[in-house]
């Protein structure tokens, strides 16, 4: 399914996080985790928001940043055990 998807949906603002969770929620981890893997392909310039995001889980802040912003991605990727 990763490969399939257009890259138009993967964008910092886009799908990518809402997509993760299906993943998840579906059973495919693995495949949640070749997203995110996929979105920081095309997205090398959101790794210092991913970054952010995933300290922003570990550190214990509970609910999700503004969504649809790139630090969601990261916090939702820790919060989900993906990464």
């Amino acid at each position: 399914m990763v490969q399939a998807l257009p890259d138009a949906l993967l964008g910092p603002f886009a799908y990518a996080t809402d997509l993760i969770e299906f993943l998840v929620v579906h059973n495919q981890p693995e495949q949640a985790r070749l997203l995110i893997n996929r979105v920081m392909t095309l997205e090398p310039k959101q790794r210092a928001a991913f970054d952010e995001g995933r300290r922003l889980a570990q550190d214990g802040v509970r609910s999700r940043p503004r969504w649809h912003t790139p630090e969601t991605l990261g916090w939702t990727s820790a919060t989900l055990g993906l990464a």
